[in-house]
């Protein structure tokens, strides 16, 4: 716990950690206090204590299981960093006030992991969190009295590709004050509640960015079919990241009924540079961007944007482990169906000792 007189000089900027305005929450009840915008003091509070780097491994505690929790550059989870502070905000209490027993879980309701990452002015002779039970939950003892608070900085590791009935949700439940949230609404929350005249809660959340490790370039041509403007095959070059050739790539694009006018999909193969092993697939969208005979019809320019997966291991078949994307266009001639095409590709830090060099 932290007493009043420190925490005012404690405050501004979580807001600062990317969120412009308080979403509103779904409330479980009606008798849930209505968010309130955020005093910039309770903002730079939420800051001081938010998890500063985002690249940063957290550190697990001695007692957890070895798997537990995953690694932020795992890209099989998305992660937020999820901060709540609660108890005496403000001094408006009386002295002799009761302590507040703040004692509660934060929880998800699917494939999740919710981990404690980083307790917020804690006394080990009032407060703790509880033993690990369960990866989808964690829980502590708190209790607060006047001009004190207690607050916890979470990591929330919601499994990617997972099928639910309805989105899971993230439940903060305590006796005096239960709020819960969609997962989308993690990507950036920012709320302030005032619970009665001595208590409140803040919390603040935000989506981590999966690192991108290994990226490189993309260099070939986009060449159309000679009858059609909405098909044609791509060829080319695969560099890393200096421009030195370590793969070729080819593949196709169409436009079919479910392609939504005026673009269409496309899909290839990556191969070694010295070998035809294909070690790598691709998949996405394209479309023009030529507004130069009319806002639908122009072909002399486009774009395209798609997901890269891994072939080489049987056991990765079909991971996504990266991203592409880049344009083609502006040819030699209005005549010419060869399009000069040019990109970029990434691969998401858990595939990083993935190489498509197969020589």
């Amino acid at each position: 716990m932290k007493k009043l007189g420190c925490f005012l000089t404690a405050i501004l900027a979580l807001t600062l950690a990317g969120c412009d305005q308080t979403t509103s929450p779904d409330l479980p009840d009606d008798t849930t206090p209505a968010a309130q915008e955020v005093p910039a003091e309770i903002a730079q509070l939420l800051d001081e204590y938010r998890l500063l780097d985002e690249n940063l491994p957290p550190t697990p505690d001695p007692g957890d299981p070895n798997d537990y929790p995953p690694s932020l550059t795992d890209t099989t989870w998305d992660v937020y960093a999820v901060t709540f502070l609660w108890g005496r905000l403000f001094n408006a209490c009386v002295t002799d006030a009761a302590a507040t027993v703040w004692d509660g879980t934060l929880s998800v309701n699917g494939v999740a992991v919710v981990y404690p990452a980083l307790t917020i002015e804690f006394e080990n002779s009032e407060d703790s969190l509880l033993p690990y039970t369960t990866p989808s939950s964690a829980g502590w003892g708190s209790r607060t009295a006047t001009g004190d608070f207690d607050g916890i900085s979470f990591l929330v590791f919601n499994k990617r590709g997972v099928v639910h009935i309805a989105e899971p949700r993230l439940t903060f439940e305590t006796a005096p004050f239960t709020l819960s949230l969609s997962i989308s609404q993690l990507d950036n929350f920012l709320a302030f509640y005032s619970i009665d005249g001595c208590n409140a809660v803040a919390v603040h959340s935000r989506r981590l960015k999966p690192p991108a490790c290994v990226s490189g370039l993309i260099a070939g041509e986009w060449i159309r079919d000679s009858l059609s403007v909405h098909a044609g095959r791509m060829e080319g070059r695969w560099l890393d990241a200096d421009g030195v050739p370590i793969g070729l790539y080819v593949g196709k694009f169409w436009r079919d009924d479910t392609s939504v006018y005026p673009g269409g999909k496309f899909e290839g193969s990556v191969s070694g540079y010295y070998t035809d092993q294909v070690i790598a697939t691709f998949n996405g969208y394209w479309w023009y961007d030529d507004l130069s005979l009319c806002p639908q019809c122009g072909d002399g320019h486009g774009q395209f944007r798609g997901r890269v997966f891994y072939l080489n291991n049987p056991t990765d078949a079909h991971q996504e482990v990266g991203a592409m994307k880049g344009e083609f266009g502006w040819r030699d001639s209005f005549e010419s169906v060869v399009y000069p095409m040019s990109g970029i590709w990434s691969y998401k830090c858990n595939a990083s000792d993935i190489s498509i060099d197969v020589e």
